[in-house]
């Protein structure tokens, strides 16, 4: 029997319309729809969708009983007669039929104790993943204070960079400053120097100029004691006097010539 399909909503992507036609090429190939079959043909799917939807497919292929006739009494009575050896030929078939749902309703239970199952882990991971979760927006918090905090030393950082910039361009000047003060100070080093070079030549002079002094008056005086000598003594002849005077004026000129010798750069 072909029975007209209408479109209905599906339930968890499975189409009644989907399990309407495996359940027809089942039929039409000599076998009776179960459960198992069909889910096994649509590859997948939840057995209760596939139930309900194969309820109704039963449902809308069962053959309507009339509410009147017009037949003759004889030959209700004979459709009657049919009908009731139809009903007890297929008593065998309801049993069979009675039989698969109770073990489509096993089916169910056992499906549904595995959907428990999987639901009640699910929820055991759903609320191990709410636990990390919460672990993890414990650890975001404080890697945010974390971040705040090296932002405020980074900043402090900064600043102390900045100040010993500035420092360092104050020691900067100071030390070029310095440097001009250290160059002054050696150029009035090579001046002193140079003083003490040129006065040191100017005391050796006036040394020198003391010792031709000195001689003089020494030979001056070697002078004075031989003129203080008595007559007696005087018999040095003029020529030995006149040698003697000669070499008292000539040393002081010799000492001039030492003097001028040493002064001389």
């Amino acid at each position: 029997m072909n029975a007209v399909l209408e479109l209905r909503p599906g339930r968890s992507g499975i189409s009644f319309e989907r399990v309407a036609a495996i359940a027809e090429q089942i039929v039409a190939e000599g076998g009776r729809p179960t459960l198992r079959g069909i889910r096994e043909r649509l590859g997948s799917g939840s057995l209760g969708t596939i139930q309900a939807h194969l309820k109704e497919w039963n449902e809308g292929k069962a053959p309507a009983i009339p509410t009147s006739t017009t037949l003759a009494a004889d030959v209700q009575l004979a459709v009657m007669e049919e009908i009731a050896r139809q009903v007890r030929g297929n008593r065998a078939d309801l049993d069979m039929e009675i039989a698969q749902v109770k073990s489509e309703r096993d089916e169910l239970t056992e499906e549904n104790n595995r959907l428990s199952l999987e639901i009640e882990e699910q929820k055991a991971v759903i609320e191990s993943l709410k636990e990390a979760l919460a672990v993890g927006a414990g650890k975001t918090d404080a890697m945010a204070v974390q971040i705040k905090q090296q932002e405020t030393e980074h900043q402090i950082l900064r600043d102390q960079v900045e100040g010993l910039k500035v420092e360092a361009a104050t020691a900067t000047g100071k030390a070029e400053g310095l440097a001009v003060q250290l160059n002054e100070m050696w150029a009035r080093i090579d001046q002193e120097q140079d003083r003490t070079i040129k006065a040191n030549k100017e005391t050796e002079i006036a040394r020198i100029a003391e010792q031709a002094c000195q001689a003089r008056l020494e030979a001056a005086a070697r002078e004075i004691e031989i003129l203080k000598k008595p007559a007696s003594n005087g018999s040095m002849s003029k020529k030995t006097k006149q040698k003697t005077v000669t070499q008292t004026n000539s040393a002081p000129a010799s000492v001039a010539g030492h003097v001028k010798a040493e002064a001389a750069p």
